[in-house]
């Protein structure tokens, strides 16, 4: 994420353009990846909108919710949680 950098030079911790987060990610894709097909891998929910726009989409250890979208949408799922 780029930073705000004031008249003399120093950063004020304020982000440019749109976080890197939940809706932010899509977004961002769209503004840094100029390819016609991409690999997209989630963990959580917020992800959601990034696999949706990929081609290939991959979930890791995904919660009830992130898991029924995947097999929904036919994702690749990979469980590496190891019970104990």
């Amino acid at each position: 994420m780029d930073l705000e950098v004031d008249s003399h030079g120093v950063f004020t911790g304020k982000p440019l353009g749109t976080p890197c987060v939940d809706r932010g990610k899509p977004v961002r894709v769209r503004q840094q990846i100029e390819l016609p097909v991409f690999l997209a891998v989630g963990n959580s929910p917020p992800d959601i909108p990034m696999l949706q726009m990929s081609q290939h989409a991959w979930v890791i250890n995904p919660n009830e919710r992130l898991r029924n979208e995947a097999q929904k949408n036919r994702w690749v799922i990979s469980d590496y949680r190891l019970e104990i």
